[in-house]
């Protein structure tokens, strides 16, 4: 088996970490707005723009405290490779 071969195999038996099961639950909040360029950003993303916005809330019945805990999860919107090979 190649070297390539032989990483896609170990790379494949990673299983990332995931909460737990009933951890908590998701809480719409309000659409998404633009404070200028509205059109131009709805031409852009006419399937994301205007769509509630989502916060996962811990589960308060299985909690004896409550702590403050964030999770940031970032989107990366790309218009293609960098020339540079990035």
């Amino acid at each position: 088996m190649g070297k390539k071969k032989r990483r896609l195999k170990e790379k494949s038996r990673f299983l990332p970490a995931k909460p737990e099961e009933g951890g908590g639950g998701i809480d719409n909040g309000l659409p998404s707005s633009a404070t200028g360029n509205l059109e131009e950003i709805t031409k852009l993303f006419p399937c994301l723009f205007d769509q509630p916005s989502a916060s996962l809330v811990p589960n308060i019945a299985d909690s004896t405290e409550l702590v403050d805990l964030s999770l940031k999860i970032g989107v990366l919107l790309s218009r293609g490779q960098a020339s540079s090979g990035q």
